[in-house]
């Protein structure tokens, strides 16, 4: 499935891989252990999404790093390709949960 993934996303020019398999395809990185890489395919096609998407991305991406107990990398992947607009996401529920801040991630957890 992440071969697939790869080639709808890869074999289209830069910034025009549908969101939605962009998407995708970085949750299933981030779920196989491989935020690192999904780290990188999000920075490099972060430009050309809207701030919205770009929040999407950041958030699957952090998941990953949360996953593997990399919470700086987490909080860092979230300012890097989301911005302001991450800081609403599911992974910053998270990431407040773990930060012992449980009013936030009461609130942050709620909207997802």
């Amino acid at each position: 499935a992440l071969a697939r993934l790869d080639r709808l996303t890869t074999a289209t020019p830069a910034g025009t891989a549908d969101p939605d398999h962009l998407r995708l395809r970085l949750r299933a990185l981030a779920a196989l252990g491989r935020a690192d890489e999904a780290e990188r395919a999000a920075t490099a096609v972060s430009a050309s999404l809207d701030a919205d998407e770009r929040a999407r991305v950041a958030d699957a991406v952090a998941r990953g790093w949360i996953a593997t107990g990399a919470l700086d990398r987490a909080r860092a992947a979230l300012r890097a390709i989301g911005g302001v607009a991450a800081d609403s996401g599911q992974a910053a529920g998270w990431l407040a949960l773990y930060g012992g801040e449980l009013r936030e991630a009461r609130t942050l957890l709620r909207r997802v």
